[in-house]
């Protein structure tokens, strides 16, 4: 299930680059999962924290 919501925050934030974390928690509500907007800011700091060291290789 965890990875199902990281996937879906992912894609969403890629879909919609303007979409802040309390959007993207709505959209996730939308779809029946119960997200907080501190769990979608770690994803996504993850997420970016990962992009930024593949990219100095």
């Amino acid at each position: 299930m965890l990875a199902e919501i990281r996937h879906l925050v992912v894609r969403m934030a890629e879909d919609n680059p303007t979409w802040g974390y309390t959007r993207i928690q709505g959209a996730l509500k939308n779809v029946g999962h119960r997200v907080g907007r501190s769990t979608i800011a770690r994803i996504l700091t993850i997420l970016n924290a990962i992009i930024k060291g593949s990219e100095t290789h």
